[in-house]
């Protein structure tokens, strides 16, 4: 592993936690840990956490002092801080507080409530260097507790203190002295000849009692170091090496690698196999009811298209920790006898239908491992789940083209057509039009399904899988617009799609007289600014004639409008060629309603998602690219595709003008598999630079970027954030299987040759060339762009 020089003049945060490939994690008491250089007072080599918001801050961090000179600011070391390994509960750096000094920093997670160090100090001078190291504990604890000062236990000098009902214990050997003001620590006095080393071991815990704090942290500095940093490094020997003409690029790939791993959880009582949690910062962690009830969204449970991209970074190293993941999804059945959006560690359910990604994932890590087993397996589980999508229940005009329950459930919860909790949004109920993302997603399984079909030599679900895929295709290319170059939603019972257009206002309760008759049937949307924050018992009778020319009135009820804070939406159940009268009851007088129908000829990013699924003709998909995704004035903006077009229909402050990775991830996918490698891989490039941007500004990963300015919103070290590594590779025209199996096709579009390691094999991909050099020494040099497939097997 290469080396990395960490810059000090820039925000830097780098978490590690238990992994649980090598120890154990504790769902609901899990401390997380972040490294620092530039942070807090005094500014140092801190390594940090909150204990899951139990403190204020407790940080730990060396100080050096020779004579009357002490170091502690990374800004002034000698020599900066150079990552030398780093994993997802690992670290080890190098650098020298002083020019005669070196030290090797190394911080390793046991498990969910221990941190170790240790730290190696060599005099590299020709002089005798009289040292004092101090490794100071700062805590600033919960209202009721007490900052860490020394202690002594069984005659050892600790530091300890107390924070919301734990008692961190600080330990190290070398028989230290203590210190209490201004920073407590505990201090070992060097004398060291030249050439001469000292080296400590340390450990904190933080238990519900001194006692077992001590006894732990005691114990666990008396482990086999090297045995166990062996264990990690062989545990991590498989990720992906990155060498490109850019060392920000390779640095993004070798934290994205150590992010996606550091996320992973180990089972529970309520998930059997290894899961994850989708950020995992020092904030987290901590469950007050001791059931995780009461944890965020990034901590309640995992959704298909979150696995779908977290594949897209463990892929082709970890074929095994993806299927224990798809196990979850496939075991996590909620209330209705479906498998559930997205289940939790903690047994929380969402009562939604999971989105349709679970066989593409099955089909993505058979590529990998081929193993069939594995797919009948699990077989039967995925081929009830798919059907469960054209049920009653998801398919309410029974046509055969289901709708969305939710926009959560479709993965674009800020989608400014169905987003019901933004005043800017149109506030559509979901589920009264179709969709062809959704019709996507299902192509895509059926073809996934078949595929996995033909290979178990099961036929009896073939012809009913490839008619329903026929079947929602046909309904896509029935999207299309020649206006927009791409495809829209439609209404669910017109099948129709129209501009939005405002019908009428009213302020307070009352009588509106819309009065007029409609070239397509149109569903109506109400949109309720009140004057306060409560709800309202508001009442919405509407007259009008259906598309068969019948009179009909239609009563909303108060609990079919949704509310939010000063805002309500509701959406009318029917369909109407002609509205008379719309009485309004129940709104204050200052109250106001706006009343139009229901907009679907617009677009967003998940409208592109045929591609992916590679439903249209090359002539469609030759307007799509030039016309929509790749125009400056749409959605080719200068940091990737944003969630929403560059237009003045959409308001600015709309978040999803921002850059979500996983669409970005789908969107790039799809123009390579209808060649478009150079479209592909400018993507990555503003992928990849407005990543940069985020970790030069705030020293992380962020959950969205600003696809006008390149900066991070959301989360910090989110998976959706990290680099789609998966989609870098299959654009530089190379897929690896096996490090014995390698695909390649077309040529590097980089402006730069690249160098990739797996396990042993190197990948040298030039421009006109690329040399295979296998871990038996074999080498093969492929010249020819063509399509092949390189193997040993």
């Amino acid at each position: 592993m290469r080396d990395f020089t960490l810059n000090s003049n820039k925000p830097i945060s780098i978490s590690i936690a238990a992994d649980p490939r090598t120890s154990t994690t504790n769902y609901l008491d899990d401390q997380i840990w972040e490294l620092t250089l530039n942070s807090g007072e005094p500014q140092a080599l801190a390594l940090q956490t909150t204990y899951g918001l139990r403190a204020t801050k407790m940080r730990l961090f060396p100080r050096f002092t020779i004579g009357h000179d002490t170091s502690t600011t990374p800004a002034k070391f000698s020599k900066a801080p150079l990552i030398q390994k780093i994993y997802p509960n690992y670290i080890s750096l190098a650098f020298s507080p002083f020019e005669s000094i070196a030290v090797v920093s190394e911080y390793w997670v046991a498990n969910s409530h221990q941190v170790a160090g240790r730290i190696h100090i060599s005099n590299i001078s020709a002089q005798n260097q009289q040292l004092k190291f101090e490794l100071v504990a700062l805590l600033t604890p919960a209202e009721n507790g007490s900052r860490a000062v020394p202690i002594e236990k069984e005659g050892i000098q600790v530091l300890s203190g107390s924070t919301e009902e734990i008692f961190p214990v600080i330990f190290i050997t070398g028989g230290a002295s203590s210190v209490n003001s201004p920073y407590p620590a505990l201090v070992n006095m060097l004398d060291l000849p030249p050439g001469n080393s000292r080296q400590f071991t340390w450990c904190h815990v933080a238990q519900k009692t001194v006692d077992d704090s001590f006894d732990e942290a005691r114990a666990i500095t008396n482990h086999n170091w090297d045995a166990e940093i062996a264990r990690v490094e062989l545990q991590n020997s498989n990720q992906i090496e990155i060498y490109t003409g850019s060392e920000e690029w390779d640095q993004i790939f070798l934290f994205s690698q150590k992010t996606a791993y550091g996320l992973l959880f180990g089972k529970t009582s309520h998930q059997k196999y290894l899961s994850y949690v989708t950020t995992r910062i020092p904030d987290d962690g901590y469950s007050p009811r001791g059931d995780g009830s009461d944890y965020g969204p990034q901590w309640s449970g995992q959704t298909p298209i979150d696995s779908y991209y977290l594949a897209n970074i463990l892929l082709p190293s970890s074929p095994s920790i993806m299927k224990d993941i798809l196990r979850n999804h496939l075991d996590a059945y909620n209330e209705n006898g479906e498998l559930d959006w997205k289940a939790g560690l903690g047994g929380q359910i969402s009562n939604r239908l999971a989105t349709p990604l679970l066989a593409s994932i099955a089909w993505k890590i058979y590529q990998v491992d081929q193993n069939l087993e594995f797919l009948h397996e699990i077989y039967p589980q995925l081929i009830n789940y798919l059907n469960s999508w054209f049920s009653s229940g998801h398919d309410h005009d029974g046509d055969g083209i289901p709708e969305w329950d939710h926009p959560l459930q479709a993965g674009f919860e800020d989608h400014p057509i169905f987003a019901r909790w933004h005043t800017k949004a149109q506030g559509v109920e979901i589920t009264t039009s179709e969709s062809p993302s959704l019709c996507a997603f299902l192509y895509n399984e059926c073809h996934s399904m078949i595929d996995i079909a033909k290979l178990l030599n099961i036929n009896e679900h073939i012809e009913s899988l490839g008619a329903k895929a026929e079947n929602l295709r046909y309904a896509v290319e029935n999207a299309w617009s020649e206006e927009l170059s791409g495809y829209t939603y439609w209404d669910r019972d017109s099948h129709q799609r129209s501009k939005k257009v405002i019908l009428g206002q009213l302020r307070g309760s009352g009588t509106i007289e819309i009065d007029q008759s409609f070239a397509e049937p149109q569903r109506l949307i109400f949109q309720i600014q009140t004057t306060h924050e409560t709800t309202r018992k508001t009442q919405i009778i509407i007259h009008g004639h259906s598309p068969s020319g019948k009179h009909r009135i239609e009563i909303v009820p108060p609990e079919k409008i949704l509310w939010f804070p000063s805002f309500g939406t509701a959406t009318s159940e029917q369909i109407y060629q002609s509205i008379g009268i719309i009485e309004v009851n129940g709104l204050d007088k200052a109250d106001s309603m706006i009343i139009s129908n229901s907009g679907l000829l617009a677009q967003d990013i998940t409208t592109f998602l045929p591609i992916w699924a590679k439903i249209p003709s090359n002539v469609e998909v030759q307007l799509m690219v030039e016309n929509s995704i790749t125009n400056p004035k749409k959605f080719w903006l200068d940091y990737g595709i944003p969630g929403c077009p560059a237009s003045e229909s959409i308001p600015e402050d709309m978040p999803c003008h921002a850059v979500y990775l996983p669409w970005c991830l789908f969107i790039g996918e799809g123009l390579l598999s209808y060649g478009f490698r150079t479209a592909a891989m400018e993507l990555v490039t503003k992928i990849m630079n407005s990543i940069q941007k985020s970790i030069d500004a705030d020293g992380c990963f962020s959950y969205a970027y600003s696809a006008k300015s390149g900066g991070g919103s959301g989360d910090n070290d989110a998976l959706w954030g990290l680099a789609p590594l998966g989609l870098f590779l299959e654009s530089l025209g190379l897929r690896i299987i096996t490090p014995w199996k390698i695909y390649l096709s077309g040529i590097n579009p980089y402006p730069w040759p690249v160098t990739v390691k797996f396990r042993g094999t190197t990948i040298l991909r030039g421009h006109e060339k690329t040399q295979i050099i296998f871990t038996d020494g074999q080498t093969i040099l492929v010249t020819d762009p063509e399509p092949c497939l390189v193997s040993l097997e």
